[in-house]
């Protein structure tokens, strides 16, 4: 009986040990469970971690984009690195095509598109990588298509050539920009370009003092919604030269150039004027009034600035005085900054001089407008018809792009995307409202006016909550299963 029980209390204590290690174990397995769900990253710690990376990838990359097709070919094979169906086409266009994952084929298309530009990557970089997380890190999502476009000044040739086939009336479509402001948008703004010219007549001088009066080293930049503070230098010699008219400070015009392209704000202009001697010490003492002004009003602002004058030699000729009296017109008349604003003090429509040449006996005037409201537009272009009328110039429209307005369908998906925004970042509300820049959302429009359209700007403090709201709002969640 004692040899039974001692062999009871043995395996009974046996069973104890295995219960209490069972116990043990089973803790040990809850806790390393729970460790590693606290270590787990959250999407935003892959976000943040992924994006940067990207960038400094594009980054260190950048010297070796020595064209579009060598910036493409990068991003093929970044693409293709990462197990991505990526192809290239004949303009240069990248496209990423991800599947649909199992369960989730029937989801609306989406289409993530951004541009490119091998000369100026600086200002692509940040809505590039954005992207790039978008097209790597996806979850529960349907098929998308991730395009980088290239572009090059005005010619926009990639998206133009976009195959229509991609966008049906239920695609979604986010244009990302890399921009000085974060705004989501689904009205953007038209463009037109006009040139005021007019074949010049000449003359010998009656005058015999020449000077060469110019402005420079003022930034230039992208003509946008930001331009209207920034000194024009052409109107700047404009109205000088229009003051000298008025006060009677006699001067005969032998040569006026400045700025380069219709898409960037003027950076420096010159003039070459020739007035009598007797004169000098007025047109000095109007000249030293003239710079003091501006270099009060824009020095602080731009501390590299210049305005200058020197005397030059004479020239062997100078512009007839009726064509010069019609360019002091013309140059008086012409405005330049903001147009118009709306009642909440918001710009709704830019317009820059950019450009001014009488070289090769022939004057040319190069103006750009910008406006979300076509109204607007067609009211800048019939005023500078007016005026070029008047001035005895003639006037041409060049390049003109509609107002892209989305409509309801891009509404909706503005609201749908906020939701995600939202969903994704914790802010209570996503900068949105109208941009004034013209956008390639007008060219994605007309590939399919039925589908939805998106203009994301993108900045460098807002490019991780851009990356992350695209991917959630990517997100159709986990799939129902049904009960058994």
């Amino acid at each position: 009986m004692r040899t039974l029980n001692k062999k009871k209390a043995i395996i009974i204590l046996a069973v104890i040990v295995l219960l209490i290690c069972g116990i043990i174990g089973g803790v040990y397995m809850v806790r390393t469970i729970e460790e590693n769900k606290e270590t787990e990253p959250t999407l935003e710690e892959i976000i943040s971690s992924k994006l940067h990376a990207y960038e400094t990838d594009l980054f260190d990359s950048k010297e070796s984009f020595t064209s579009n097709e060598a910036a493409a070919n990068y991003l093929l094979n970044w693409g293709k690195n990462k197990q991505i169906n990526a192809e290239k086409d004949a303009y240069n266009n990248v496209i990423f095509t991800v599947v649909a994952m199992e369960g989730y084929e029937d989801a609306a298309p989406v289409v993530i598109i951004c541009s490119y530009d091998a000369a100026d990557m600086d200002n692509y970089i940040e809505s590039a990588a954005a992207a790039l997380t978008a097209a790597k890190n996806a979850r529960n999502h349907g098929r998308y298509t991730v395009i980088f476009s290239p572009e090059s000044s005005r010619n926009k040739e990639g998206i133009t050539n976009l195959a229509s086939s991609c966008f049906t009336d239920d695609t979604k479509v986010f244009y990302l920009e890399q921009s000085s402001a974060s705004k989501v948008s689904s009205l953007t703004g038209g463009q037109r370009i006009y040139r005021l010219s007019d074949k010049l007549k000449y003359e010998e001088p009656d005058y015999n003092k020449a000077y060469r009066i110019s402005i420079g080293n003022i930034p230039s930049e992208s003509f946008s919604s930001k331009s209207g503070n920034i000194p024009n230098p052409i109107k700047n010699l404009g109205n000088l030269i229009a003051n000298f008219k008025s006060t009677s400070l006699l001067f005969e015009l032998a040569s006026f150039n400045g700025g380069e392209s219709a898409d960037m704000t003027p950076s420096s202009a010159s003039m070459t004027i020739v007035i009598n001697g007797t004169d000098a010490a007025k047109f000095q003492t109007k000249m030293e009034n003239a710079i003091s002004k501006f270099y009060e009003k824009n020095q602080e602002s731009y501390p590299e600035i210049q305005y200058t004058y020197e005397e030059v030699d004479m020239p062997s000729k100078v512009i007839a005085k009726e064509k010069t009296d019609n360019i002091v017109s013309l140059m008086y008349t012409a405005f330049n900054g903001v147009y118009n604003k709306d009642d909440n003090g918001n710009v709704t429509a830019i317009n820059n001089i950019s450009k001014i040449s009488t070289k090769d006996g022939r004057l040319k005037i190069d103006i750009s407008s910008l406006s979300c409201s076509q109204e607007c537009i067609d009211e800048i272009a019939e005023s500078y018809q007016t005026i070029s009328g008047l001035c005895g110039v003639d006037f041409k429209i060049r390049e003109e792009y509609p107002v892209f307005d989305g409509g309801q369908a891009s509404a909706m998906l503005l609201e749908e995307f906020e939701g995600a925004f939202q969903k994704y970042t914790g802010d209570k509300s996503m900068k949105t409202g109208h941009v004034v820049e013209f956008t390639p959302c007008t060219l994605l429009q007309e590939k399919n006016s039925n589908m939805a359209v998106l203009y994301c700007g993108i900045t460098s403090k807002t490019a991780e909550k851009f990356a992350g709201s695209l991917i959630t709002f990517l997100d159709n969640g986990p799939l129902e299963t049904e009960e058994e």
